[in-house]
């Protein structure tokens, strides 16, 4: 079997802040089928805080909300 990546697990690293890492998970909207179909556009996007492969905060809505908390821990 494969093994699944920090990046498929977590998200995407954005940036460090002191011991912590935040990552970024991304969800697409699915568009038309065939011809039809487009890019695909960002349905909504998480931030998560986690220590290595240890995740310590999840569902943070933005980068601002996910910097203060590494802060303050």
């Amino acid at each position: 079997m494969a093994v699944k990546t920090k990046r498929t697990q977590l998200g995407n690293y954005i940036t460090k802040i002191n011991n912590y890492d935040i990552r970024q998970k991304v969800s697409y909207k699915k568009l038309g089928l065939g011809r039809e179909s487009k890019h695909p556009q960002i349905e909504t996007s998480e931030y998560v805080i986690c220590r290595g492969r240890n995740i310590m905060k999840r569902g943070l809505k933005s980068i601002e909300e996910a910097s203060k908390y590494a802060n303050s821990h």
